[in-house]
């Protein structure tokens, strides 16, 4: 039987490797109140693990394979105690691997790659000394963004300025070192393109269009639609052949980097449009998440509304599984809730 789980955690957990961790509240009461989510990645022989099922819930011994939101230690040892077998897991040295593979250093190069592609901008550098970030300050304190190597929703990203650069320190000393970026002022939307690893190559899942929330420190939803409506909006500013390159290079780009990882994961690559001398380009890796991703499950919410399979979670007296479908999928991370309800595109909502 196939295990799958929302550890909303991960980002979190995933820094801190053998070291004892502990989730913070607002993640435990995500996984309490959103567990259910990870139903929309479950088959037909798969079982979900909530707060609700997991005392008494499976046979755990039975369990011959899990996905999960995202792998690391802290869920590897939890479902060890819960009985899950070794052969069922990955190993501490595969985690180790996917753990580096996920830090934000790992990816301003592939920025660099990306960037060499028509119409494309941004530009992203990793900093391993605190005397060399200093010097950023002179540059103009309002024009940069730090980046934690290792940080969830928001929470690892501030302005740079003097006030932040004790925070900096911090992060230096404890992860190695930290991205510094310019502050896009210039940003007309967020989007992401989806894909998985699986088998040793990369497999493009689709668009996602989301948006975060007022301040931009936390994502606030997504668009569900097939993907010929998405690709629809995107082509309103760009013209969609730039997204195919930027797809078709982040694949060969990503199958020579994840050759050592042998933990199957979906992963998505976070984008901005941006104006540029009044020209719509694209930045074309904002971060990568090595790890499903909202925009994954808006994928997934798509797919389970084509087939029926989640006609109860939507709230409206008429369905429609065809390919006109136009939902949205709102999560708020704060008081753990996340909603699905048909729709037309509205103001904001891409």
């Amino acid at each position: 039987m196939k295990l799958c789980i929302f550890n909303p955690s991960h980002d979190i957990a995933l820094p801190y490797g053998k070291k004892p961790f502990t989730p913070p509240a607002i993640a435990v009461k995500m996984w309490r109140e959103m567990g259910w989510i990870a139903d929309f990645w479950r088959d037909e022989v798969g079982a979900v693990l909530t707060s609700d099922n997991i005392d008494g819930g499976f046979d755990y011994a039975s369990i011959t394979s899990v996905e999960p939101w995202g792998w690391d230690e802290y869920l590897r040892k939890k479902l060890q105690k819960l009985g899950v077998n070794d052969s069922s897991l990955p190993t501490s040295e595969e985690i180790e691997v996917l753990k580096n593979l996920s830090s934000r250093s790992q990816y301003s190069s592939l920025l660099s790659a990306l960037c060499k592609i028509e119409n494309t901008i941004g530009e992203a550098a990793y900093i391993e000394k605190y005397e060399e970030l200093c010097s950023f300050l002179q540059q103009g304190a309002s024009k940069f963004m730090m980046k934690a190597p290792w940080s969830s929703s928001g929470r690892g990203i501030r302005l740079l300025d003097e006030r932040s650069l004790a925070w900096a320190r911090k992060i230096i000393d404890t992860q190695g070192g930290i991205m510094v970026e310019p502050y896009y002022i210039n940003k007309v939307k967020d989007f992401a393109l989806e894909f998985e690893w699986k088998n040793g190559t990369t497999k493009y899942l689709g668009l996602s269009l989301f948006n975060n929330s007022n301040d931009g420190s936390a994502y606030a939803g997504n668009l569900v639609a097939s993907e010929s409506y998405k690709r629809n909006l995107v082509s309103h500013y760009v013209n969609l052949s730039l997204i195919d390159a930027i797809r078709d290079a982040i694949i060969a780009e990503m199958n020579t980097r994840l050759k050592d990882l042998t933990i199957d994961t979906p992963f998505g690559v976070d984008m901005m449009i941006l104006e540029d001398a009044g020209q719509y380009k694209v930045h074309p890796c904002v971060e990568v998440n090595l790890r499903r991703t909202m925009g994954y499950v808006a994928l997934m919410v798509y797919e389970n509304i084509k087939s029926g399979k989640i006609k109860e979670s939507i709230k409206s007296k008429t369905y429609n599984y065809e390919e006109n479908f136009v939902g949205y999928f709102s999560v708020d991370a704060f008081n753990g809730k996340c909603t699905i309800r048909e729709q037309g595109v509205e103001s904001g909502q891409w």
